[in-house]
């Protein structure tokens, strides 16, 4: 009896609708009024961890990324990108 194995996985980041909803995620929190956690998991489907995965290799990757927390609802907004 032969046992069947999947051996190749995608990974999120490596398939078009991962990087286009990263891409959705950054044009959520560049607005000016930015978004809530709340709001990202609804708009991407995504759970909480996820959200913050992404916006953690957002800064990483040089984007200025900061959570408002002065409202009622942390809210997370780039405010700037460096160039370097």
């Amino acid at each position: 009896m032969t046992k069947t194995t999947t051996t190749e996985r995608k990974t999120a980041p490596d398939t078009p609708k991962a990087a286009s909803k990263k891409h959705r995620l950054e044009a959520l929190i560049r607005r000016r009024r930015g978004a809530t956690l709340a709001t990202l998991m609804e708009e991407l489907g995504w759970q909480a961890h996820t959200v913050r995965a992404v916006i953690s290799r957002l800064k990483k990757d040089g984007a200025a990324v900061a959570l408002d927390r002065s409202g009622k609802m942390p809210v997370y907004r780039i405010t700037a990108t460096s160039q370097g």
